[in-house]
């Protein structure tokens, strides 16, 4: 990879081949507007903290530029590998509020952006065990 970002492009109409090594329109010269077809990039830094016996609020950076959302995933459990979707919040978002809970119980977090072309790789697991009643 070269490190430029892949864009679709529409080639300019009537421009000649031989043309093609000044034009603003080519592939390589990304810029506001053309479509960027990468899936964003992961985001980090997820933090999860116990807030009662029924709610775990998560914390992460958003890394990407180009993301449609975040999917949210959690599994129960010290050592659970068995996640699943439990929400997904949108563009820009860097917080999520996790309820109904059961108390003294752990839970384990992951995140993903996500857009048209995929979803990023996963944060880091974050752990959290509600408070008592």
């Amino acid at each position: 990879m070269s490190g430029l970002p892949a864009c679709a492009t529409t080639p300019r109409l009537g421009a000649r081949r031989d043309s093609l090594a000044n034009d603003p329109f080519r592939p390589d010269r990304c810029s506001p507007g053309r479509v960027n077809r990468e899936p964003p990039t992961d985001p980090a830094a997820l933090a999860a903290t116990s807030i009662s016996a029924s709610q775990i609020n998560l914390a992460w950076v958003d890394n990407s530029t180009n993301e449609t959302g975040f999917k949210i995933e959690r599994c129960t459990g010290s050592g659970c590998t068995n996640f699943g979707e439990i929400a997904t919040v949108g563009a820009g978002a860097t917080s999520y509020q996790n309820t109904g809970l059961a108390a003294l119980t752990t839970y384990q977090y992951r995140v993903r952006a996500s857009n048209i072309n995929g979803d990023s790789a996963y944060s880091n697991t974050a752990s959290a065990t509600t408070l008592p009643t």
